[in-house]
């Protein structure tokens, strides 16, 4: 064996073989293995997360149901650029995109666990939760095939999707929707791998909703006749903005079959058999002669369905070609090997098909392991090795691996705590490294996993897709093994599934930009980083209280500002006695958490009072910072949104009109602070040969910048090879920024932003100092 075998482990035992027959002669189960070793993880833990995993990847108008408390309804117009409702379906991944072809290969996968081991999923208390959301996805499929020769490809094109870092629910960019239509362009492979989905759901509703499962064939039907009588093409061909993404790299062939099998399965009906059997031979094959095998090189995912079609035709009909078939992915995956050739296998023990989502390709090969292994179709030597090499697989996944690390999100003591999801991440700058953790647990995700065949994922680095992407392809296979192995192993569920706790969503900082004897200006900044869920605000404003010395007539205050994104102040109000407040309003402004600047609002005022005044003793400036360039939140500054308090506190109407919060800093009444020049905000992004780096510059003088030029100086082994937003010389050590014609001019309290990729030889550092126009900025 190539595989590591654990004695604890290691799943000896013999095959119980029992025969199910329906109408048809369609086979549904023909065998289960016999109860082997205590499992190693608790299994029914596992797969209530990665089922809870796609409750989290919903879109559209969420349920009452909704289990995450940290998702929101989103993009609620997608198919009306084509007069459709599209509404609703999954993300595809970490990204928001719509993609038919892996969304097909996802609900397909799990229905067939569904199928093959329904009491996994009642054993562990979470056959409603998979029925759930395998309907929401069928739901949107129904909707995504309007006719019987349209269908949808794409919602979103790709490339636009991916140019924000943010929440779903706060993304705002157009949502273009792809379709292929029979009559100019009819993409085989996809049309009937949704064939295949169809018919595998009909069958998990049929005796729950047999109303619904009807429905769910009739779709695979149309489906499938329309590609018997429709010239057939690659769908990536009908939809090009797939290419690169989601290519259709193993043609169409194995689609037809798969597509021809699960027909069968759902009908009865031989024809579709005949069908499949008609097809089978111009599957890919394993070399480049037409003699050549079968390809049982490979796993299941949701391009190639090679394997699966003769792995799930020797199930059903005990075909003689696809059984050799079988034998041979059995032996070359599982065994000792086809003419001296066996699977990649790391010193750890994964098996390793791909280097992109390296652990959904081992997943899928456990789940069709599975498959054939309790198929009874193969001796019992074969079957045993195929039921010990994937319960090898997912335990690999779950922790049993030299990181002792598990590659499930929230399982097990150590797991990944950074996948590449853009939501669950909970940014608020359109910045993958802001916040450096992410604000919330997605329970269940399956990441991409090591890069090689080494065992190795280095350090945790959410933007490196390659290995901590998350997807529902990623997910599927997984989780209908882990159904399996409920049906042996058992466990529990966890209790609950807690979000982490909440931070600041909406908040506010101050600091002091100047003050005299009868007057005080402050310079303010609230933020929208909201993320349970995400959401847009239109209506916030904020209040500054004051006490008014005896004697003083509200009437006599006037407000200035000195710099305003929002209304200017109004006011003063009274609160109590002599105490008042004045108010300054952003309502009609979208604030969103998609962006540094489309994130916050700057407001510089100014009160200046009828006579001497004491600021230092006012409600709203306790904890105010005295350092203009480091503005700290400050809660006696309340914010609303709307009418509702979101951040900070009133005072107290019983409040003495004098004051009774002690400010943490004071400056004198008769003094003014003298304000820095700038602020430099600088966020590198390294690998071994190179980097990026994202610069902000912040005018937190007293007067607008007409022109910049920064200067600061590159570490040894740093050289610039590209720029954007700004002209930088020379390429290497001390080196000038300068704006270019359109950001040259930066107000008091803005900012300007550019950027540089460069190569890097050694060890990476950051610079340690920044010049504006000569002056030394701060590094924030």
């Amino acid at each position: 064996m190539r595989y590591r075998r654990f004695t604890p482990r290691s799943l000896m035992g013999m095959l119980v073989v029992v025969v199910v027959v329906v109408a048809g002669g369609v086979v549904t189960r023909i065998a289960t293995a016999a109860p082997s070793a205590t499992g190693a993880y608790n299994y029914v833990e596992a797969l209530q997360k990665a089922i809870w995993f796609y409750d989290a990847q919903r879109e559209g108008a969420l349920p009452d149901t909704n289990r995450v408390p940290w998702r929101g309804d989103s993009f609620l117009s997608d198919g009306a650029d084509v007069g459709l409702d599209l509404v609703g379906g999954f993300a595809d991944a970490g990204d928001h995109l719509k993609a038919t072809f892996p969304l097909v290969h996802a609900l397909g996968a799990l229905a067939w666990g569904m199928v093959e081991w329904p009491d996994g999923y009642t054993a562990a208390g979470q056959a409603d939760y998979a029925r759930s959301n395998l309907r929401w996805g069928m739901d949107y499929l129904i909707k995504a095939h309007p006719s019987a020769g349209r269908l949808v490809t794409e919602v979103a094109d790709p490339s636009k999707d991916h140019q924000v870092w943010a929440a779903a629910e706060v993304q705002t960019y157009v949502r273009e929707t792809y379709l292929m239509d029979a009559s100019s362009c009819w993409g085989a492979d996809l049309a009937d791998s949704a064939a295949a989905t169809f018919a595998a759901a009909s069958m998990v509703f049929a005796d729950s909703d047999p109303t619904y499962a009807s429905t769910l064939l009739t779709h695979a039907e149309q489906l499938y006749a329309t590609t018997e009588s429709t010239a057939k093409a690659e769908y990536d061909e009908c939809t090009p903005v797939v290419k690169g993404f989601y290519d259709s790299w193993s043609g169409y062939t194995d689609e037809l079959v798969w597509g021809s099998l699960w027909l069968y399965r759902a009908t009865g009906d031989s024809a579709y058999a005949d069908r499949a059997k008609a097809y089978y031979a111009d599957m890919p094959k394993a070399g480049q002669s037409p003699t050549d095998p079968i390809k049982y090189t490979w796993t299941y995912d949701w391009d190639d369905k090679t394997a699966a079609s003769f792995i799930l035709m020797a199930a059903l009909t005990g075909d003689t070609t696809a059984l050799a078939d079988a034998r041979n992915w059995a032996d070359y995956n599982a065994g000792s090997g086809v003419d001296g050739a066996t699977v990649t296998m790391s010193p750890g023990g994964q098996a390793f098909y791909g280097n992109w989502g390296s652990l959904r390709y081992s997943s899928g090969a456990a789940f069709i392991a599975f498959v054939l292994a309790d198929s009874g179709r193969l001796d019992a030597t074969r079957n045993q090795e195929l039921h010990d090499f994937a319960v090898q697989q997912i335990n690999y996944i779950l922790g049993d691996n030299p990181l002792n690390v598990s590659y499930m999100v929230g399982f097990g003591a150590s797991h990944i705590m950074r996948p590449h999801h853009r939501t669950a991440h909970g940014p608020w700058s359109n910045n993958y490294a802001e916040p450096v953790e992410n604000r919330h647990t997605l329970y269940g995700a399956l990441v991409g996993g090591p890069p090689a065949a080494d065992d190795v994922y280095g350090a945790e680095d959410r933007n490196d897709y390659q290995k901590a992407e998350v997807a529902l392809d990623y997910n599927a296979g997984l989780t209908s093994a882990l159904a399996r192995m409920v049906t042996e192993y058992g466990g529990t569920p966890a209790a609950s599934l807690p979000d982490d706790p909440k931070d600041d969503e909406i908040y506010l900082t101050a600091a002091l930009n100047q003050a005299g004897s009868d007057f005080v200006e402050i310079k303010t900044l609230w933020y929208n980083h909201t993320a349970w869920p995400a959401r847009v605000t239109d209506d916030v404003s904020f209040r500054y209280y004051f006490t008014l010395d005896e004697g003083q007539s509200p009437t006599a205050v006037t407000l200035s500002t000195a710099y305003a994104q929002c209304a200017s102040p109004t006011g003063p109000m009274q609160h109590a006695g002599n105490m008042y407040y004045v108010t300054i309003s952003c309502a009609g402004q979208e604030v969103a958490p998609v962006g540094q600047s489309e994130s916050r609002r700057e407001n510089q005022f100014r009160i200046t009072f009828p006579g001497a005044h004491d600021h230092t003793q006012d409600w709203s400036f306790a904890g105010v910072s005295t350092a203009q360039s480091t503005p700290v939140t400050v809660e006696n500054i309340p914010v609303y949104d709307g009418s509702t308090l979101v951040w900070g506190a009133e005072p107290d109407p019983s409040t003495s009109p004098s004051g009774s919060v002690s400010p943490s800093g004071s400056v004198s009444p008769s003094g003014s602070v003298s304000p820095s020049v700038c602020g430099v905000t600088y966020t590198p992004s390294t690998w071994s040969t190179g980097f990026t780096a994202s610069v902000t510059i912040t005018n937190t003088g007293t007067s607008a910048i007409s022109g910049w030029a920064l200067g600061f100086t590159l570490p040894a082994g740093q050289t610039i090879t590209s720029t954007w937003n700004a002209a930088i010389t020379p390429a290497s050590g001390s080196v000038t920024a300068t704006n270019l014609s359109y950001n040259g001019e930066v107000p008091t309290g803005g900012d300007a932003s550019f950027g540089f990729q460069g190569t890097l030889s050694g060890t990476y550092s950051s610079p340690t100092a920044f010049t504006l126009n000569g002056v030394t900025c701060t590094i924030e």
